[in-house]
């Protein structure tokens, strides 16, 4: 990652970290990161009627850094919000665990249709392909930065994100 991203990312945990979840009190978990990015993504799954079905278990402090855990969640969550946006099933499925020495993340989502995959990645479809189509891939790269597991599923109307991370 350039030091420019770092930079931009830093900002970006900073407002997190400002966000209403710590005014509000909305402490979803234990760790004061996915509280923050949450927060942000449940106003925007409020005003889009999306449903969000979650249930989560983690201790304070992860091994994962705040800026990894932000980009794997973000990301995550962005795709599965702009996914709902096409259909009328609004609804997201999150689990969040560390269990057995392994953080383990899964979302569900309905899709419209089903992904374009190219050489089993998933490619979008939007004209500006510069600027989009980047949050799977920077998904892909945390994960395997911390020698973790990533699956990807898109069938009969769902699309279904799984990463499994050992952590100590």
């Amino acid at each position: 990652m350039e030091k420019k991203d770092y930079n931009r990312a830093n900002d970006y945990l900073t407002n997190l970290t400002s966000s209403s979840a710590f005014e509000k009190g909305r402490q979803i978990s234990k760790n004061n990161t996915i509280n923050a990015i949450l927060d942000n993504k449940l106003d925007l799954m409020e005003e889009y009627k999306i449903e969000f079905d979650y249930r989560i278990s983690v201790p304070e402090k992860l091994e994962i850094s705040d800026i990894d855990l932000s980009s794997l969640l973000g990301n995550a969550l962005d795709n599965a919000i702009e996914a709902n946006l096409k259909t009328n099933n609004r609804k997201i499925i999150f689990r969040l665990r560390v269990d057995k020495g392994l953080f383990m993340l899964q979302i569900k989502n309905p899709l419209s249709e089903n992904p374009l995959e190219k050489n089993g990645k998933f490619i979008t479809t939007k004209k500006d392909k510069k600027h989009h189509g980047i949050g799977l891939s920077s998904i892909r790269e945390t994960v395997l930065k911390y020698g973790g597991n990533i699956s990807t599923v898109a069938e009969n109307g769902i699309f279904e994100l799984v990463i499994g991370i050992p952590v100590d």
